[in-house]
């Protein structure tokens, strides 16, 4: 990209880009306020005039074709975008899992022996963090952000779900273009990627997020901010200190027994009001960054950090996808919502909490779809080291294979002295082990062998009907035993009901 003084593309709108071929997209950038700026694709003239604060864009009809410059006028700048393609662009967010890099997955080398160039383009959104008044940033050293093609030189900086949803995504159909844009930042509450209107709207999600962090900041000066900051590191030193002595002192404990012994990591960091923990930070920051480019999907992989609150979880994620639809100007714009793996160490039931609420969210919010990975994950690591089930599970789901969601019980009815329980995105099911459901009788929970399975169903005795409640698997690390005839797991649950059930 030619960058001049005053006309210019907004960042992501560069070199090697990937735009939508079969949807409307818009071209944005800066000029001087009131400036008439002019851009051409092919045979497309389109024109608009800068807003009071420079910003332009420009909404095009969808492209028949494959590959093009992109021209910018003004009465006295010129400015081009090359190289451009169209293809599929697919926007995947949220925090560590996601953003675990390929380079750290566990078969990284073996990939990178065996890797050529694909026909894939990849964007890291800057992590920025705060904007100052004067316009420089925190952290102020972010490398400069460009479209780079997935090559032996680029892919260890990517995502490894990214890489490991694109193979699938080649695989059906290697002619394509792909364009993937990574938008997330570990360690963060989905509060942090919702607007500060959105939450400030809700008397809950005020309460939750928005009154604790001014309390959490309130009255202190700049000193205390860093005193504190400095207090933490030293924490979290000796915490790595005592950890690396233990191992040496014990090189065959597991790390569930190395963590009850010397403790967690300390987490999260105190809070500052220039903190990328903060609500609507990093909504700010990077969402609206992109706010202006078209995506045909949006990949949302997060709650391990709103495991403290797993109660709003489900009205933070509608919220979330309801506030990016608005900011992206697409009511449609796909939601495949990732469900959390498996992982123990959290307060009882948090993330099996998490998992109802992604559940609920695609059961009720239109263009969404559940990912179930709930029979991956890591007992006691919550960055698990590889990252190729999921992703691979993912690529297929969001390609279209088979299936565009993972299995869930979505509709559960009474006949007969027995249960039904229908699960959607399968036509039969199988058990792999003692598949046995929890039910709640007099109060009490109750294990529940199933009666039957017949296709698409599961058939539970409840004679007296008496069953007040059921669940599956509802735990932080469960164990899944029941799967579709293409061996995706049937995603935990646990509904309650009153007995005017069909």
């Amino acid at each position: 990209m030619n960058k001049k003084e005053n006309l210019t593309f907004e960042k992501i709108f560069s070199d090697e880009m990937v735009l939508p071929q079969n949807k409307e997209f818009k071209i944005a950038g800066h000029a001087n306020a009131g400036e008439k700026v002019s851009v051409i694709i092919e045979n497309t003239h389109k024109e608009s005039v800068a807003d009071e604060n420079g910003s332009w864009s420009i909404l095009f009809a969808p492209m028949k074709v494959k590959r093009c410059t992109i021209v910018a006028n003004t009465s006295t700048e010129h400015i081009e975008i090359n190289n451009v393609r169209f293809g599929k662009v697919y926007l995947l967010a949220g925090q560590s899992n996601i953003e675990y890099k390929l380079r750290d997955d566990q078969e990284y080398s073996k990939i990178l022996a065996h890797f050529n160039p694909q026909n894939a383009y990849f964007y890291n959104v800057p992590k920025i963090e705060f904007k100052n008044v004067d316009g420089s940033v925190i952290p102020d050293d972010l490398p400069e952000s460009s479209w780079q093609q997935i090559s032996k030189e680029t892919i260890g900086e990517m995502s490894a779900i990214g890489f490991f949803m694109l193979e699938q995504l080649l695989q059906k159909d290697p002619r394509q273009t792909i364009g993937i844009i990574d938008c997330y930042k570990g360690g963060t509450s989905a509060s942090s990627w919702i607007a500060k209107e959105a939450l400030e709207n809700d008397s809950e999600l005020k309460k939750t997020f928005i009154t604790p962090f001014k309390n959490q900041i309130f009255g202190k000066s700049e000193a205390d901010f860093k005193g504190e900051l400095v207090d933490y590191q030293k924490s979290v030193n000796v915490h790595n200190t005592k950890l690396a002595e233990y191992m040496e002192r014990n090189p065959n404990a597991s790390l569930s027994v190395a963590k009850d012994t010397v403790g967690h990591t300390p987490w999260p960091p105190p809070m500052t009001p220039k903190s990328f923990l903060r609500p609507s930070g990093l909504y700010e920051n990077m969402v609206l960054s992109v706010k202006n480019y078209t995506f045909n999907d949006v990949v949302w992989y997060q709650g391990e950090n709103d495991a403290p609150n797993p109660q709003v979880y489900e009205k933070l994620l509608k919220i979330l996808i309801q506030n990016w639809r608005s900011a992206f100007n697409d009511q449609s714009l796909p939601f495949y919502i990732v469900q959390l793996p498996g992982y123990a160490d959290e307060p009882k039931d948090a993330w099996a909490m998490i998992r109802q609420a992604q559940l609920a969210t695609v059961k009720d919010v239109p263009y969404t779809h559940l990912i179930s990975i709930a029979d991956t994950g890591d007992e006691h690591n919550i960055h698990p080291a590889s990252k190729r089930k999921a992703g691979t599970r993912i690529g297929k789901i969001v390609s279209g294979l088979q299936y565009g969601s993972t299995p869930w019980v979505n509709r559960i009815e009474y006949q007969n002295g027995e249960l039904i329980l229908t699960v959607s995105q399968a036509s039969s099911l199988h058990q792999s082990g003692n598949c046995q459901f929890k039910v709640l009788r007099n109060n009490e929970w109750q294990s529940q062998e199933i009666l039957n399975i017949q296709g698409n169903q599961i058939v539970i005795k409840d004679k007296n009907r008496d069953i007040e409640a059921i669940q599956y698997e509802y735990e932080n690390y469960p164990k899944l035993t029941l799967f579709n005839e293409i061996d995706y797991p049937v995603a935990p649950f646990k509904f309650g009901f009153d007995h005017d059930i069909d």
